[in-house]
């Protein structure tokens, strides 16, 4: 089969005299398009792709080329109505990582630092250094917790014992796929001849070849019972970092901590390994329910931490709105079987960085078509001739492509806007005016929040105000349900200018005076982005 692959091109010699000028040129051979064909093929015709989960994971991806290509491909042939759903790396280089598209998330740097065990996915696919092909080879064959394992190694791998003894462990065998030649290759020449090698470990959940019951059973080597977990153990947990993080160099703080957890959490399941078996049965521990206990006690260690860091991130979440806040730390938390390690940690916030910024984007968009409706809006001077009062308002926006401005005064139906009370806003109406206010403090306006302090009264006119003491909004609710807002008009000049950019109406500020008849040099592009990775914990 053959397949179009010209999908992002990167050139790769520029990107290694790079790599060689900031000495981190880890014997980066960027794999060639024709095995990333092969490699897509026989991924296509080994395993089930409905999985609406399908994940792959390349260890040493470099820019995340193999990646992007199996999931470019992926989508363009619609792999039996499924793509490559998520795509995870491991990289040391921090220029490499830097050109990684967004979608793929860096789960580790440093190979050495790193756990496969836990790393549960559909693929693992690897091209290692080959000074150390043996050593990444090895551990990824005893350690991947995948379906099928793929490896770019040098030929003479069939010669290496410790790969033999590997697949011995793990009971697997090795198949060659395809031989290659680096001496013709588009990226980087060399004399390299590799094979490309597959593994198959299909019932990676088995006891046979799970890699983490394998390494729990050969190094602690007796039965137990699983511990009960506790609610509370995991508050009293985070309580006690919150007092010990005081200040300071917070990343480092937190790594010391983890490590001394972990290090304490190993050595206690040692100590167990030390007791009599015949008392650990008559005390009825069984290994599988310890084995899992282990398991859970990893991984929530690793939560536990990560979501620590996540509560330290108020540089961006105090800057999204409540759904896009939401969106984003259930995205984070999702990846905390990511070891906890200094440079993982600043990989992370590389990819925090790349998507908060769109983020803010698509909270300002959505926020914008929230106060859209017919009581709302000016049209472009361009769309006054199409539009036509006989057709549902929502329906002619979406269906004619109609562009327009909000006016400063808006009125929002909020349905039951308080609570039982009758006197505070209930939650989906303080989030409503608190996701305005969080688009305002990105457009440079920032507002006293005292919604909260407020006792309301129906028909009643309310005042909020920037901390610079200027009017930012009046706002009048009524029995019905109906909010009148009566906006600063300079927050809605922003607001409607940057919306305009953002979806794509105008290109130029001079094309948003044209249609509105309002300058917009001013606030042109001024929706705010976090560039400096060190500025998310400063």
């Amino acid at each position: 089969q053959i397949i179009n692959t010209d999908t992002k091109k990167v050139n790769a010699v520029a990107v290694v005299q790079e790599l060689k000028e900031n000495k981190q040129d880890f014997e980066w051979y960027p794999t060639s398009k024709e095995t990333i064909e092969v490699l897509y093929n026989d991924i296509d015709r080994t395993l089930d792709t409905h999985s609406k989960n399908f994940s792959m994971l390349d260890v040493g991806a470099g820019n995340g080329k193999v990646l992007e290509e199996i999931a470019h491909l992926s989508k363009e042939t619609k792999w039996h109505n499924a793509s490559l759903r998520k795509a995870y790396a491991i990289e040391k280089s921090s220029i490499l990582i830097q050109q990684m598209d967004k979608d793929i998330f860096v789960l580790g740097t440093e190979f050495d630092e790193q756990t496969f065990i836990d790393k549960k996915v559909n693929i693992v696919y690897s091209n290692p250094p080959y000074s150390e092909f043996e050593k990444w080879a090895e551990r990824l064959i005893k350690e991947a917790n995948c379906k099928v394992l793929y490896l770019l190694i040098p030929q003479r791998w069939e010669n290496s014992h410790k790969i033999k003894q590997a697949l011995a462990y793990r009971e697997k065998e090795a198949m060659v796929i395809q031989e290659y030649d680096f001496t013709n290759s588009e990226d980087r020449k060399a004399r390299a001849k590799v094979n490309l090698v597959k593994i198959v470990m299909e019932e990676f959940r088995t006891k046979k070849s799970d890699p983490f019951a394998k390494w729990f059973n050969d190094t602690f080597q007796f039965k137990a019972e699983k511990p009960k977990n506790k609610f509370e153990e995991k508050i009293e947990q985070r309580e006690k970092i919150k007092e010990l993080v005081t200040g300071g160099n917070l990343i480092k703080t937190l790594v010391e901590l983890y490590n001394k957890d972990m290090s304490n959490l190993i050595q206690s399941y040692a100590k167990i390994a030390e007791i009599d078996t015949s008392i650990l049965n008559e005390l009825n521990i069984d290994i599988v329910t310890l084995t899992e206990n282990a398991r859970l006690k990893i991984e929530n260690k690793k939560n536990l931490y990560w979501q620590e860091l996540f509560d330290n991130l108020d540089k961006i979440t105090s800057r999204l709105t409540h759904d896009i806040r939401r969106k984003m730390l259930s995205e984070l938390t999702e990846h905390t079987n990511i070891d906890f390690t200094e440079k993982n940690i600043y990989a992370v916030l590389i990819w925090v960085l790349k998507n908060a910024n769109n983020y803010f984007d698509e909270q300002l968009i959505k926020v914008y078509k929230k106060l859209t409706s017919s009581d709302n809006v000016k049209f472009y001077k361009s769309n006054e001739k199409i539009i036509n009062d006989s057709w549902r308002f929502l329906q002619k926006v979406e269906e004619q492509k109609l562009k327009y401005t909000l006016d400063y005064r808006i009125i929002q139906h909020l349905g039951s806007p308080f609570n039982y009370r009758g006197n505070e806003l209930n939650e989906t109406s303080l989030f409503f005016f608190e996701d305005i206010f969080t688009i305002a403090n990105n457009l440079g306006f920032t507002v006293e929040n005292t919604l909260k302090s407020t006792i309301w009264e129906t028909g009643k006119k309310y005042n909020f105000y920037l901390k610079s003491g200027e009017l930012f909004m009046e706002l009048k609710i009524f029995k019905n349900g109906n909010a009148h807002l009566k906006l600063n008009q300079k927050f809605m000049k922003a607001f409607n200018i940057e919306a305009s950019r953002l979806l794509g109406w105008v290109k130029k500020p001079k094309e948003f005076e044209d249609e509105t008849g309002i300058k917009a040099d001013e606030y042109f592009k001024t929706n705010h982005k976090v560039t400096d990775v060190k500025l998310l914990m400063s």
